[in-house]
């Protein structure tokens, strides 16, 4: 009966061998998966940490007086007393002198100058 022993301890060796090298296959994926999670989350976290540091650059910027001026040019299409705005508009180009209270009257508006027709205030002719 030794050769069976010798057989039956040799089969449990190589189960336990199979089951402990199985077990580290799968750990072994499972840990790559969560390396390449880790390695998503940090471009993101990286890409948001560069937002934030151009968001705040930009509040800076727009503290300051400079900011202040590009802004009201920018998005309220504001000049300053005595500049000029030169619109360009489908191809032709037209301009208006800012009054000297320095508000801009825009073609557009009902209060321009120029402005005729309906006060649609969109800037098309009437019809």
């Amino acid at each position: 009966m030794p050769p069976l022993r010798r057989i039956f301890i040799a089969a449990i060796v190589v189960l336990l061998l199979l089951i402990t090298g199985t077990h580290y296959v799968f750990e072994g994926r499972r840990i790559a998966q969560l390396n390449a999670a880790i390695e998503e989350s940090q471009a993101l976290l990286d890409e948001k940490r560069q937002s934030v540091r151009d968001h705040q650059e930009r509040v800076a910027f727009y503290k300051t007086q400079e900011g202040i001026e590009h802004l009201a040019r920018e998005r309220y299409n504001l000049v300053l007393p005595g500049e000029r705005m030169i619109l360009l508009r489908s191809g032709d180009a037209s301009f208006t002198d800012t009054p000297p209270g320095g508000a801009l009257f825009h073609p557009g508006y009902p209060d321009h100058p120029g402005a005729s027709g309906p006060a649609s205030g969109d800037g098309r002719a009437p019809r």
